[in-house]
């Protein structure tokens, strides 16, 4: 059985339930592995739709949607249960004016 494991994506740290802000600057200082890029951490823990949420949020608040979309749909194929997935895809989705598809993105929130 492997371990958990902890992925630090940018300053967030993913253990278990919600993010822990912590300053890169210290997570380094104690040995944790910062992992920045999704394909890294897919290659460690390939179910890891934490670490692909996390990274589709900071792209999608550094303005790249259509990098958030793909990260957020590809964590909805490893948890479509995550109702958070399918609010954050919402927001994307409106922030690209595909106002109807947001419109489903949200309804699939609160199924």
């Amino acid at each position: 059985m492997m371990d958990r494991i902890s992925v630090c994506v940018g300053a967030e740290v993913m253990v278990s339930g919600p993010p822990n802000l912590v300053p890169q600057k210290e997570l380094e200082s104690i040995g944790v592995r910062v992992i920045k890029n999704v394909d890294e951490v897919l290659k460690i823990d390939s179910a890891n739709c934490e670490a692909i949420h996390s990274i589709a949020v900071m792209e999608f608040q550094e303005g790249n949607l259509r990098e958030a979309e793909r990260l957020l749909k590809k964590a909805i194929r490893v948890n479509p249960m995550a109702s958070r997935y399918y609010t954050n895809l919402g927001r994307v989705l409106k922030a690209k004016g595909r106002v109807e598809r947001s419109i489903q993105a949200y309804k699939m929130a609160v199924k």
